[in-house]
Order: structure tokens, then C-alpha cells, then sequence
């Protein structure tokens, strides 16, 4: 036994393992789904999936330069999509990209849990990386100063009474944009929300229980997306993996949207 604790950690450090632990590492986030090809990782089927349920209002927030807007309005042609993108440069281009869509409304403005302005990072060579949180890639970030505004008071200005699906890919923000929207949530005037949880939540500190407690709290099931299904599961602390990139939430007066995009499991399986 003495014998081979002395050979353990040679061996374990050897290029073999190094290797076999990048190939085990590459393998989970294969399977837990780390795309980020909104053709390919399950966005475009929800969308479609959703199609039958009429959504009459969409809100994308942090809609980047409008992909996901034109990808939301070929799949609800009847909708009104409202897409938020803070950063002035990113948002000429979101503005330019759709200038033929008239059912979407672009909006120089981010939402959050209170009505302020902040310091985003951007990056102009990693747009979707522009962030109040600071991204790891090998440009520096200049600071620009944006606006942002509460979820509900945005609704109550607009008369917006409910929300169909609300899409939230705010790097690392997303909790706090759904704590802006406490009014909606609680008298049940939302019911899918689509949101991106990743590393960058590390730098957040948002959780994925955070989202859960949440979310479970004002009547939601929970569950991750992935290329062929929502898998609605409980939440497990093995899932706290930061592989993202994006989960599902759907209001419990909805079983009818679950049945339709998802499964509905008792635990996650183990790996």
C-alpha cells in the first residue's frame, strides 16, 4: 500500500491521465449540452415547440445584435417582440439588423431589478461578451456607461400585462433582471422564461439554487434545455457545474407547455 501512494502522484500527474481527464471533462459538457448554436442546442426546436400556443409577447433581453429576435419572429410571425441591448455600439447593429421587422421593437436599455446606470464592459472583438461582469478573453474591455430599468415598471409604462416567453441572456445578470419582474411573476403574467446560467456566474455570484429557489417559489418548474427537450428535474448540487449555457422555466398553470417541450423527471441521472 506504501509502494503505491508513492507512485500515485507521479502517476497521476503523468500526460496520460492529463489526456484522459481533458477527454472526461469534454465528454461531460458534450452531454450536459455546453452549446451555444442556437440551431443545434434545443433554442430553435423550443421555439418551434412553443409556436402552438400562440405567444402574443416576447421579450428578449439582451438581444446582442438580433439573433435570436429574427429567429423568435420566424417561429411567431403573430408576435410583438421587445429586445433590449444596452450598449450603444451593439445596439446600432441590432437596429440595422432589423430594420425589416417591424413587429420588433429594438430598445437602447437593459432591465434589472431597479431603475439605474452601471458600467458594462465591452468588448468589441466578443460582443456577445459585453457584460457588467468581466469575461476572460484576450481583449481589454473599454467601460461605457448604460441605462437600466426595472422588468415591471417597464410593463406597467408599455401596458404590458403579460409576457408569453421572456428570454433572458444577460451574462451573469439574469437573477437580477427576474427580481425586476416580482409584480409579473407573482399574479402569474409570465409564463416561460428562457435563461442562460454559465462561468460567467461565477463572477455573478448567482447560483443556479438561487434560480431555483426563485423560480420554485413563484410557482415554476425548472429544467434544463437541451437539443431535443426541456429535462424538467429537481435540482441537484451536482448540477452547480457553470457548463450552461441555458435552462427553462415554465409556470405550473402550464402543464400543457411542459408535456409539449419537455420531460418531466424525479432526479437527474447520475454520471
Amino acid at each position: 500500500m506504501t509502494k503505491l501512494k508513492a507512485l500515485y502522484k507521479p502517476l497521476c500527474r503523468a500526460p496520460i491521465f492529463k489526456a484522459l481527464a481533458y477527454l472526461g471533462r469534454s465528454a461531460i459538457e458534450y452531454y450536459e449540452n455546453r452549446n451555444y448554436d442556437m440551431r443545434t442546442n434545443g433554442e430553435l426546436r423550443l421555439l418551434r415547440r412553443l409556436y402552438r400556443f400562440n405567444p402574443q409577447v416576447v421579450f428578449d433581453v439582451g438581444a446582442n445584435v438580433g439573433e435570436w429576435s429574427r429567429m423568435a419572429l420566424g417561429s411567431f410571425p403573430q408576435a410583438r417582440i421587445f429586445a433590449f441591448e444596452p450598449v450603444p455600439a451593439i445596439f446600432a447593429q441590432l437596429q440595422k439588423n432589423l430594420a425589416d421587422a417591424r413587429q420588433i421593437v429594438p430598445l437602447q436599455k437593459g432591465l434589472s431589478n431597479r431603475a439605474e446606470h452601471v458600467q458594462f464592459r465591452y468588448y468589441p472583438g466578443h460582443l456577445g461578451q459585453s457584460s457588467r461582469y468581466a469575461f476572460e478573453v484576450n481583449e481589454p474591455a473599454r467601460l461605457i456607461d448604460v441605462p437600466l430599468e426595472c422588468g415591471d415598471e417597464f410593463c406597467g409604462e408599455h401596458g404590458i400585462e403579460r409576457i408569453d416567453l421572456l428570454k433572458l441572456d444577460v451574462e451573469g445578470a439574469e437573477l437580477d433582471v427576474l427580481r425586476g419582474f416580482e409584480r409579473m411573476l407573482g399574479q402569474n403574467r409570465v409564463d416561460v422564461i428562457q435563461f442562460e446560467y454559465g462561468r460567467v456566474n461565477v463572477r455573478s455570484r448567482a447560483l443556479l439554487c438561487d434560480f431555483y429557489d426563485f423560480l420554485l417559489e413563484r410557482g415554476f418548474r425548472v429544467g434544463k434545455l437541451y437539443p431535443r427537450e426541456v429535462e424538467f428535474r429537481p435540482y441537484d448540487t451536482r448540477h452547480e457545474n457553470f457548463i450552461g449555457p441555458n435552462f427553462v422555466a415554465v409556470s405550473e398553470r402550464r402543464p400543457d407547455i411542459v408535456e409539449a417541450i419537455g420531460v418531466v423527471v424525479a432526479k437527474a441521472p447520475k454520471f
